[in-house]
């Protein structure tokens, strides 16, 4: 008897483990079908957006087609009126002469005067005109590529990149034009320790903040053995000792050591990178509350956070080695072109 109840007992530890494994696969199974069904109403959401630009902007090239054919079809129109009425006259008088030379009894003078009026006659040249006046190949040259440039414009916004002076950590220096930064071995004194600059960690923000819209950047990160790329909020803790986490108003990824993180609000998740990036590709979605990241050579998804941004939130870069700079630039149109966008 107590043998059974031990095989008993036993059978019911295992009853309960197989239940709990199977409440984990229930609890993966509804979180998979939840998350593709708000995947797949994101992205027939982003197409009847792009359905609807791609719909306007053939309305409207067909719309300039249109009034510049109906414009010319006029003009056109006016001069062959013009030509008949001329010819109306000089028909009436072509069958006149014809009629008076057949007369035996005609008056040569007066019949004379009457073919010379008429020989010397020399219709005005209408204003060229024709079907090739219709430059098609103003409408449908490269139509795709300036399609393409006006939505990377509308929904992208790759407007360039800049970095605040005053944001930089006394051992950056930035660029004359403020889109590269370098981290260099010794702390300048010279700098006014201000609000917004970094004292301890080596950081700089972008110049311009994101209350809106979606936006993009690429860092060339080549030359970097360590670095820190992402997003932070206006009001985030910029001196002393700064925690990187989406908590405390920073959404980051990072290179420490050769290891790529995303830095979250439980700890470091790890990265597996099918290949190293030299250029990372930044994406802020305000209203959607993303910010993602990419390689940008093959666009190669990195890491995504998700959250419900309610303040103003800023590029955030942070150089980790010395005398090497990381280069800011927007993305080129062939970045989307040739691979598929966040």
């Amino acid at each position: 008897q107590e043998e059974v109840k031990t095989a008993l007992t036993s059978l019911q530890g295992t009853k309960k483990k197989l239940t709990q494994v199977k409440n984990e696969c229930d609890r993966q199974l509804k979180l998979l079908l939840d998350k593709t069904e708000k995947t797949e109403k994101e992205i027939k959401e982003d197409f009847v957006i792009l359905h609807q630009f791609l719909h306007e902007e053939e309305k409207h090239l067909l719309a300039d087609v249109k009034k510049e054919k109906e414009e010319k079809e006029q003009k056109m129109r006016e001069k062959i009126k013009s030509i008949s009425e001329e010819m109306t006259p000089l028909s009436s008088n072509i069958k006149d002469i014809e009629k008076k030379m057949d007369q035996r009894d005609n008056d040569f003078l007066m019949l004379y005067i009457i073919i010379k009026k008429y020989a010397d006659y020399k219709p005005k040249e209408p204003e060229a005109v024709s079907a090739a006046d219709i430059d098609g190949y103003k409408y449908t040259s490269c139509l795709q590529y300036r399609v393409w440039k006006k939505m990377l414009k509308k929904f992208i916004n790759p407007d360039p990149v800049t970095l605040d002076p005053n944001t930089a950590h006394p051992q950056l220096t930035l660029s004359e034009d403020l889109t590269a930064v370098t981290r260099g071995s010794t702390r300048r004194k010279d700098l006014l320790d201000n609000l917004e600059r970094f004292d301890r960690d080596h950081c700089v923000l972008g110049s311009e903040g994101f209350i809106s819209g979606r936006h993009s950047w690429v860092v060339d990160v080549e030359k970097q053995t360590g670095w820190i790329l992402g997003v932070t909020a206006e009001s985030a803790k910029r001196k002393g000792i700064i925690y990187l986490i989406p908590e405390h108003g920073y959404w980051t990824v990072r290179l420490c050591k050769g290891v790529y993180s995303a830095i979250a609000d439980k700890g470091l998740t790890g990265l597996d990178m099918l290949k190293t990036p030299k250029k990372v590709l930044v994406c802020v979605d305000y209203e959607a509350g993303k910010v993602s990241f990419s390689n940008a050579d093959d666009m190669s998804h990195i890491y995504t956070f998700t959250h419900k941004f309610k303040h103003k939130i800023f590029p955030f870069f942070c150089p980790g080695t010395e005398g090497a700079p990381i280069q800011i630039f927007p993305p080129t149109l062939a970045t989307y072109k040739e691979n598929s966008t966040f």
